[in-house]
């Protein structure tokens, strides 16, 4: 049927625009003429176009009727199967690493495009049906499934793979009117449901266009509040940093001297873990922790904390208790259980010779035996009142001697390391006048 085949050829055409729209808008943000004409050569349309081709040479060559008439049959079956290369093809040209919101648009551009092709069978509606519906569909498409999707951005680029149980879902149903067609061709004597096949058939696919942009639509409204509640997710945790980050600044500003500390042991306590094998939720945890293990001296006096001779027992007796104090503090927080872990421990040794509880070993909190280790080195390599930032050489000296029996050896060798790549001796406190 020539005509049929110009007019499904024309009325496919007006996807086209929308299929390199959708590719620039969401992959392709700078698409030059090349470019254009590359996602043309593999869009689905043109991937009919070669499959058609292929069955036409096979056919070509192919003499007995029966078998021509089974391998017609098949011909949407052989596009379907390539247009899953061409979706992995497709992926690979718009470089994206996970494939699943560029498998769908294509696979659902390819069955959007199969629907159409169902209505071969009805001569008269034919023309209408090959003009019109791929107007009214790409108008669809673009308005329900490209703006939402670039309005989403790059949530969208991360959503796991159920969407693609769409086009699985359509192909499934299209295997069904395949297989109904070539019962009825194996079948001669069934010849008179032909117009109800034929009806059938046509609007099979229509449902089949039905099915896809429904669930799109509702998936993309799921997706909308899954991106709205990471926004808000987002906003809260980086109010809750702003907050904490207020806070030890307030902390760290009762000391002239170690102004900025708890955020640098935060920063080498996530070194220490990256190098430990700490996941990502374990390194924001323990920076949390690292940040709030001096909370406790909010409750000591700022004579004791800034006096520059040594402290009478009684004065020590006082510093000695900000580990209990911020823990009882942190202990009311209920989203990070042990966030007071840091606060409580960071003073332990292990050699058992440490404050408060005096613990030993793997007693020790892995958190409160990282935290130790970054407690003292922001110790040696910040400025005091009495002395310049520490030696790096001095630092390590240390950090190695106290090793089994100040520190963790496992953090210890940890911070070691780290150190040893630190060639320019970055991790300290910036001496005053530098920017």
């Amino acid at each position: 049927m020539p005509y049929s085949f110009v007019f499904f050829f024309l009325g496919q055409m007006v996807f086209l625009p929308v299929f390199i729209l959708t590719t620039k808008k969401l992959f392709v943000k700078e698409m030059g003429i090349r470019e254009g004409i590359k996602f043309v050569l593999m869009s689905p349309l043109f991937v009919y176009i070669y499959a058609t081709v292929l069955y036409l040479m096979v056919s070509a060559a192919v003499s007995n009727d029966n078998l021509y008439r089974v391998l017609s049959s098949y011909a949407d079956i052989l596009a379907l199967f390539i247009s899953f290369v061409f979706t992995y093809i497709y992926g690979k040209a718009v470089k994206i690493k996970k494939m699943q919101l560029p498998t769908f648009i294509y696979t659902t551009f390819y069955m959007v495009g199969m629907v159409f092709s169902l209505t071969y069978e009805n001569k008269g509606l034919c023309i209408v049906f090959s003009l019109i519906m791929p107007v009214v569909a790409a108008f669809i498409v673009y308005r329900y499934i490209v703006v939402p999707l670039e309005e989403i951005g790059d949530t969208a680029l991360n959503y796991t793979g159920r969407m693609l149980y769409l086009p699985l879902a359509a192909e499934m149903l299209l295997i069904l009117r395949f297989s109904l067609t070539v019962f009825r061709i194996q079948n001669s004597q069934f010849d008179y449901l032909e117009p109800q096949i034929t009806i059938f058939s046509t609007l099979f696919g229509y449902l089949i266009f039905a099915f896809l942009m429904v669930n799109t639509d509702l998936i993309i409204a799921n997706l909308k509040q899954q991106d709205a509640l990471i926004k808000e997710n987002k906003r809260i945790a980086n109010l809750s940093l702003d907050v904490v980050m207020a806070l030890v600044g307030t902390l760290d500003a009762k000391d002239e001297y170690t102004n900025g500390h708890s955020q640098r042991v935060a920063k080498y306590s996530n070194l220490i873990g990256a190098e430990l094998g700490f996941d990502e939720m374990q390194l924001r945890s323990l920076y949390f922790t690292a940040l709030l293990h001096d909370i406790g001296k909010i409750g000591t006096p700022d004579a004791i904390i800034n006096k520059k001779g040594k402290l009478t027992p009684e004065e020590y007796s006082v510093i000695c208790r900000h580990p209990s104090t911020g823990a009882d503090i942190l202990r009311r927080i209920n989203e990070i259980p042990d966030l007071y872990v840091g606060a409580l421990c960071h003073h332990e040794r292990w050699d058992g010779k440490g404050y408060p509880q005096g613990i030993s070993g793997e007693e020790i909190p892995l958190t409160a035996q990282i935290i130790s280790v970054a407690d003292a080195y922001d110790a040696m390599t910040s400025m005091r009142s009495y002395r310049d930032v520490m030696s790096q050489a001095d630092v390590r000296k240390e950090i190695e001697e106290g090793a089994g029996t100040q520190f963790s050896p496992a953090t210890a060798e940890a911070m070691l390391r780290i150190m040893s790549r630190d060639k320019s001796y970055e991790l300290r406190q910036e001496p005053r006048g530098r920017s």
